[in-house]
């Protein structure tokens, strides 16, 4: 069967031969057609090289290196310059509730699923951000050892929800490399031995199906990623306790210092109520008028700010 083919191959070759007008016109098209198929390769080359699983992909960026379009919606950054988080600061945020700081916004929130192991830990410090997938957590351990000291690793498991990627062991360790706590859009494991250490961790539940360090699939650090159902950034501030996480918006200090003030003007209230004070007939103003009042121009006012409320 080969040699017919080969036979018939050879009688249409010498044909075509026999007109040059053929043969110039395939002489011409040879190169092209090579052209077109080398291209062809390449793209195949990539694409396979993009879905693969079996390569593990660690990517670092410069935390400052924002753009444009990853900047918090709702938020607009017009600082010019980041501000620097410094230990001083994080210690003010830690004596603050995200509630005081989440009051000021209107995003930036992680879904209610996440939640700390133990409701009196607390975590603040800028994120550095983590992608992984399926059972390989090799970007995990790659950022422990990366991360500067007081960082929140953040973790965006996709929608992956079986293996749980942090644990009792993981927990130590990144409490030895100095983070400040882990947070995980996923599950955890050794819930007891978390309960029983003081290392903030996050996570939306627990799992007995653990991960592995294999290096089998992709992974990423420090780029935008999606936590809680919303965008984290690296070097974004993220602030949690047991009512939620928050991440803080870029020109952070007005709503720490905003925070503060609510903090002290809520020492009053509860020395207030504990008088037998009424909320509806706190000092700064009545609820009950407020209710009561013309709604169009009780609207005008809000937008005037000649009508407080919180």
């Amino acid at each position: 069967m080969l040699n017919f083919f080969l036979k018939v191959s050879d009688l249409s070759l010498q044909r075509l031969m026999k007109s040059s007008l053929h043969f110039h016109i395939i002489v011409e098209i040879i190169p092209l057609l090579r052209f077109i198929i080398n291209i062809f390769n390449k793209l195949t080359n990539f694409f396979r090289f993009k879905s693969s699983r079996e390569i593990v992909i660690i990517k670092t960026i410069n935390p400052d290196a924002r753009t444009e379009q990853n900047k918090h919606k709702y938020k607009p950054f017009t600082g010019g310059t980041f501000m620097e988080f410094t230990e001083e600061i994080r210690q003010r945020f830690m004596k603050v509730s995200p509630a005081n700081i989440g009051h000021q916004i209107t995003g930036g929130f992680m879904k209610m699923e996440i939640k700390p192991v133990v409701d009196e830990m607390k975590v603040c410090g800028p994120a550095y951000t983590i992608q992984g997938f399926e059972r390989d957590s090799t970007s995990l351990y790659y950022a422990m050892q990366k991360a500067p000291k007081g960082s929140v690793l953040v973790i965006d498991r996709g929608t992956e929800t079986t293996y749980a990627w942090v644990g009792e062991f993981v927990a130590i360790m990144a409490q030895q490399c100095g983070m400040a706590g882990i947070i995980i859009d996923g599950p955890a494991t050794d819930k007891l031995a978390l309960k029983k250490g003081n290392f903030p961790v996050f996570c939306t539940g627990f799992s007995p199906i653990t991960s592995m360090v294999t290096g089998t699939s992709k992974g990423a650090v420090q780029i935008p990623i999606s936590c809680g159902g919303t965008v984290v950034k690296p070097g974004d501030i993220i602030l949690g306790d047991a009512d939620g996480v928050i991440v803080v918006p870029e020109d952070f200090l007005p709503y720490l210092e905003t925070a503060e003030k609510k903090e002290a003007v809520e020492i009053a209230r509860r020395e207030f109520l504990a008088n037998g004070g009424i909320y509806n007939k706190r000092p700064d103003f009545d609820v009950v008028k407020l209710f009561e009042y013309d709604m169009d121009k009780n609207i005008q006012n809000i937008k005037n700010n000649e009508c407080k409320y919180d």
